[in-house]
Formats: C-alpha cells, structure tokens, sequence
C-alpha cells in the first residue's frame, strides 16, 4: 500500500487561517510512504528560516525528514533522508 500525503496549508483566506488541501510533491511526484499510515509535522529543523517536513511512518518506525528548498512560498521537497541519532537511524515503537 502506498500512502500520498495530504496537506492543510496555512492561509488568511478561510475562517479557520487553513487553505484547501493540498498534495504534497517531492522532485515533482506525489509525495509517499511506502508502507501504512503516516503522519507529519512541519517544522523549520535545520534553522534556515524555511519549514522543513518530518515524517513517521507507521512501518519499520523510522522517520523521515525532507528538508524545504523553497526561499518562499509554497514548500519545495527534493527526497529524504531517514534521521539518525548517534549515527543511527531513528525508530519508534508502535503502541
């Protein structure tokens, strides 16, 4: 199973500050999983004033991050690379 991922962006234009969904890409491609459920956050993690996506997949536990290339405006994603701690790739137990 393949799952796309699904974005609120945020905008002044609904009552809420959301805009409508969008799809999110990556090099151009609808962003996904590999395999089952996923969620994200979106958080500038390098410190370059752009929010970055992280990623926890429900499989294997891992998280990715893909860091945003984009100077403004909408985000612009090219791959991921799994986080690591200590040199190791970070995993999260289910349950």
């Amino acid at each position: 199973m393949i799952s796309a991922l699904l974005a609120f962006v945020a905008s002044p234009s609904g009552p809420d500050g959301l805009g409508a969904p969008s799809l999110l890409l990556d090099q151009g491609k609808l962003l996904s999983v590999t395999e089952g459920h996923a969620d994200l956050a979106m958080y500038d993690l390098d410190g370059d004033g752009a929010k970055d996506m992280i990623v926890g997949q429900f499989k294997d536990g891992l998280v990715r991050f893909y860091k945003n290339h984009a100077e403004k405006g909408s985000p612009k994603f090219e791959g991921f690379e799994y986080l690591k701690a200590a040199g190791a790739e970070i995993k999260i137990d289910a349950g």
